[in-house]
């Protein structure tokens, strides 16, 4: 090492290093580390503090950009951007605004507050005979962020004929998700089950009745105590 500081060009000024010189000199500061300790960052765990004049390892900033709360255009960006990314990191997704969090090798949006949402609106319908009938609807509108929804509905007709059977059903988006008969005069309740509604999608509940067994019609006042539908949307 001495001979490479020791062979300078005479023409060189004295303030001048040599190519050479400089390469010595860096490898003389790299191979001491009380002057520039190597910084290395193992997953997971605190990224350490950097001091001036330290050398970071090309680890680092791999560990940096996991810890990043990045921005995706959307959710199709996010998964062809980054298909592996480390459980506990975050993301925005910008054509939604949602912010998202990695678990158990999935995303889980993090929602601005974790609030129930109680929807109602009452029933009623008349002269309901062998054919399905509406009897009522919630309509949820988007959200930007997944929901856990809980749909469930109470009905009563007017009628109290035993031999007069009617039935009670609860759609989602005009699928049949829960339902039960009764003889005239008896009240149902239906109950879920939980649905999970994505992120950016509306959907509609309603309940349909009809007389499945005797002959006749029965009406269903529009009385909020008996007749009702419901959701419980958690947010």
């Amino acid at each position: 090492m001495a001979d490479v500081f020791e062979a300078r060009p005479a023409a060189l000024p004295a303030d001048r290093l040599t190519p050479d010189e400089v390469e010595a000199l860096r490898a003389l500061l790299y191979a001491r580390d009380d002057v520039a300790p190597t910084i290395v960052v193992n997953e997971p765990g605190w990224v350490p503090t950097v001091a001036a004049g330290e050398v970071i390892a090309s680890v680092w900033g791999n560990a940096i950009r996991d810890r990043v709360v990045h921005r995706f255009a959307s959710v199709a960006d996010r998964d062809t951007s980054w298909p592996a990314p480390p459980n506990g990191a975050h993301c925005v997704t910008v054509d939604t605004g949602t912010l998202w969090q990695r678990g158990t090798s999935a995303w889980f949006a993090i929602r601005p507050s974790q609030a129930v949402t109680e929807t109602s609106n009452v029933l009623g319908g008349t002269n309901v005979a062998g054919t399905e009938v509406v009897l009522g609807s919630i309509t949820l509108a988007a959200a930007s962020w997944p929901r856990q929804v809980l749909p469930m509905c109470r009905a009563m007709p007017n009628e109290s004929d035993p031999a007069r059977v009617w039935q009670c059903r609860l759609y989602e988006a005009g699928a049949v998700i829960g339902g039960a008969r009764a003889a005239g005069g008896t009240s149902l309740t239906i109950v879920g089950p939980w649905r999970s509604l994505a992120a950016n999608v509306a959907v509609t509940y309603d309940v349909r009745a009809m007389v499945t067994a005797g002959t006749g019609v029965i009406s269903f006042p529009g009385d909020p105590t008996w007749n009702r539908i419901y959701t419980l949307a958690f947010n």
